[in-house]
This record gives structure tokens, sequence and C-alpha cells, in this order.
């Protein structure tokens, strides 16, 4: 046999041996492929049934009085998301008396009903749970502290207070804003026409700031006519 039919055979033999390693290869990714496939699968389905668990033991009522579904927002965005909105929710007004108190307390059995929840549902370590216990009692602790001086608070005799008008709406911003409006109206009589029909009108907008600026004084007469009789100063 001629040497260049050898070296061809030898080189066909050899293009089919790389040919098979390489099928081979590619046959070993779309197993390991699969495989992980299949693992993301399982770890999304834990995932998902956690999540299931602590919105079942987190929100067990379906519907509040407004209409809405906690434990169905919980299932579509996340324990975790929900607990923080519910944490968030917190934050009450400025101007409530012991608002500091109030929202710390709201905030610290936020965490301890969070922190029970995950005792109950998850499965954690021994070191995981004895640093969640201690949280639990330190948590515990604060709030009966906060408690105690809400309760001091609450019974000590306090100077009635005189609650003043909003300050975040001064008077003569208010004027200045309602005159501008008035100007853009007087040149376009078309315009004031649809803003009265629609409830939207200068002196509708010029009402709706007195409101706000009287606000903190609603439920106390004759404060609340003489701050929101101040209008006619305006007009």
């Amino acid at each position: 046999m001629k040497p260049v039919f050898i070296i061809a055979i030898a080189i066909v033999c050899s293009v089919v041996v790389v040919l098979g390693v390489l099928v081979g290869i590619s046959e070993i990714r779309d197993i390991q492929y699969n495989e992980y496939q299949q693992q993301v699968q399982i770890q999304q389905k834990s995932i998902e049934l956690l999540n299931e668990e602590m919105c079942e033991e987190l929100f067990p009522v379906r519907y509040t009085i407004d209409g809405e579904n906690p434990n169905e927002d919980c299932l579509e965005y996340g324990h975790e998301v929900m607990m923080k909105i519910q944490r968030d929710e917190c934050k009450i007004n400025e101007f409530v008396m012991m608002s500091t108190n109030i929202q710390t307390q709201c905030e610290l059995r936020t965490d301890l009903q969070y922190l029970n929840t995950v005792k109950t549902v998850m499965e954690i370590s021994n070191e995981d749970m004895k640093m969640i216990e201690t949280e639990i009692v330190q948590i515990r602790n604060e709030l009966s502290k906060l408690d105690q001086e809400y309760e001091e608070w609450e019974n000590t005799p306090k100077k009635e207070l005189k609650i003043l008008p909003d300050d975040r709406f001064p008077l003569p911003e208010i004027k200045k804003e309602y005159l501008e409006c008035r100007e853009l109206e007087s040149k376009d009589p078309f315009l004031e026409k649809v803003d009265e029909l629609n409830g939207n009108s200068c002196y509708d907008k010029l009402e709706e700031n007195m409101r706000d600026r009287c606000m903190f004084l609603e439920g106390k007469y004759p404060e609340y006519n003489e701050c929101f009789g101040e209008i006619t100063k305006i007009q």
C-alpha cells in the first residue's frame, strides 16, 4: 500500500475519532445542562413552597376590611417584600404625641412576628436558632420598656395643647397661588368655565389649600371657622 493512502486512512481515522470525542462531549454537556435545569426547578419549587408556608403563617387572613388580600400579595411578591411594606407602614403622623414610641413599638412587633414565623417554618441550624432566640428576647425587653414609657406618659396629667394652623400652607403663598390662577383664568374665559364645571376652578383650589391649612383645627369650633374664614382676606 502506498504511503499516500496510508496517510489518508490515518487522517480519516483521526477525524472520525475527533468527531466521536466532540459528539461525546456535546452529549455530556447536554446531560449536565439538563441536570442543572432539574436542580434549578427543584430549588425554585422549594423556594416557592417555603414562601407559601411563610405567607400562610404571616398573613392567614385572606381579605381585610378594605378588600385587600395580603396573603395573595405575599404569594406574588414574596414574604420579605411584604414584611418590609408592613414595617414601613409603622411610620405615623409626626404630629401625634409619642409618635416615635408608637412607631418603634410597631416596627419591633413586626420584627418579632417575623422571627417567630422563621422559627416555626424554616429549617435552621442550632446556631441560627440561638441567635434568633437571643434577638427575640432583646425585642421583648425593648417592647416592655416602651410599653412602660407610653403608660407613664398616658397617665401623666397634660396641659391642653393649642393646635395651630399647618405652617406648611402659609397664607401669603396661598394668596399668591390663587391670584396667579385668577390671572390665567381671566385670559381664557373658556378655561374658567371648564374648570368650574370640573370642580377645578381657582376658588376650588383655594378652598382645598385652606382646608389643608386648617385641618388640625377640624372639630374645634370656632377655631376652625375662624381659620377657614381667612379665605375672605385672600379673594
